[in-house]
């Protein structure tokens, strides 16, 4: 009885050794986010020409975001596309709010395309327009990307995130 009673735990043992490894020793990445991140949804809409008023088409996005204010950096993370993130600067406490500028003519990269970005105001305080806005669990931003190349039907996008911390 005793030597069964060892056996049934050492084959306890092995069973949740072989099953616990898998977990504690391979890098699990599944592009999931952390407590303190933001969940987010935005609308991007597509312009043929940077004068166009009436887009091509829209498109919604999800993912989340990593607000890295000591870096001065907002990080997307969209759970059907590529990463990339954008710097911000000159902040503001107006409230309960948290104010951030988007420098204008900023490049970013997804994938390989590369676009030029500036700021869609989205708060203005003290005459200065403000384009990213903290408040409580809530993160929002806007801008807009464009690429200026004849080749392309889509030459400008406009875009804005609301988000809330998880």
């Amino acid at each position: 009885m005793k030597y069964i009673y060892k056996l049934n735990l050492l084959c306890l043992l092995l069973l949740l050794g072989s099953c616990g490894s898998e977990i504690f020793d391979s890098d699990i990445d599944d592009n999931s986010p952390e407590r303190g991140n933001y969940l987010y949804e935005s609308t991007v809409d597509y312009y043929a020409k940077p004068t166009d008023t009436t887009p091509i088409h829209s498109q919604k996005f999800e993912g989340f975001i990593e607000y890295k204010p000591t870096n001065r950096q907002i990080v997307v993370h969209p759970y059907d596309s590529f990463s990339w993130s954008l710097i911000i600067s000159d902040s503001v406490h107006n409230g309960n709010k948290v104010l951030w500028q988007i420098p204008s003519d900023q490049n970013i990269t997804v994938n390989d395309d590369t676009f030029t970005i500036d700021g869609i105001v989205l708060d203005e305080y003290n005459n200065e327009d403000y384009h990213v806005s903290i408040e409580g669990d809530s993160l929002k931003f806007k801008y807009r990307s464009y690429v200026l190349d004849r080749d392309r039907e889509v030459q400008v996008t406009r875009s804005s995130f609301i988000s809330v911390k998880f």
